[in-house]
């Protein structure tokens, strides 16, 4: 059984025990971030993950330069656009120090970037209208264990609901994780 954080603490990183929960459970070989942004959280979780396995596989996908105001818009993005360079400095900074370490960066819409396949962690933090959340689903519907962001949010809960996940987040709170768990 995964042992889910229960303390209230919502402030900055408060995904993380979450996403290192996980971690913990599965010990993963692959993991995949939908959403890398400036890529804090993918160092974090890599690093965590390095942990239990030094040839860990990670796979980033983001807009990145190519997000605009409409794309932030049709997308419900409350965050600037992701930085290709930044993530690549960070996740370079692990390569350094775990030399079996691999990760692939991809820009642009998952519909054109994202494959069919199974990883033992996703992270689902990228586009949040209902379109987008399904399809990244679908693509990763086959991992273990499929975290996602922003549950909050109209489109996210709507398709979450419908493959019936676990909300991580009990307590009144304003934000939101839902997990769906494959093993």
């Amino acid at each position: 059984m995964i042992n889910w954080p229960t303390d209230e603490y919502q402030g900055k990183g408060w995904r993380l025990p979450y996403l290192f929960a996980a971690i913990d459970f599965v010990k993963p070989k692959t993991l995949c971030e939908i959403g890398c942004h400036r890529g804090n959280t993918s160092a974090r979780i890599c690093n965590h993950a390095l942990q239990y396995n030094n040839d860990l596989e990670f796979s980033g996908y983001d807009l990145f330069s190519l997000a605009n105001d409409e794309t932030h818009r049709n997308e419900i993005n409350g965050k600037k656009s992701g930085d290709y360079e930044r993530v690549k400095r960070r996740l370079d900074k692990l390569k350094n120090q775990y030399q079996n370490f691999t990760y692939n960066l991809y820009e642009g819409f998952t519909k054109d970037t994202l494959q069919k396949q199974k990883f033992d962690v996703v992270f689902i933090d990228g586009g949040h209208s209902y379109e987008t959340v399904k399809h990244d689903y679908e693509k990763v519907e086959g991992s273990k264990i499929i975290i996602f962001d922003d549950y909050d949010l109209l489109p996210v809960k709507q398709f979450c609901d419908e493959i019936k996940v676990k909300n991580l987040i009990e307590f009144n709170s304003k934000k939101k994780l839902a997990v769906k768990i494959n093993i």
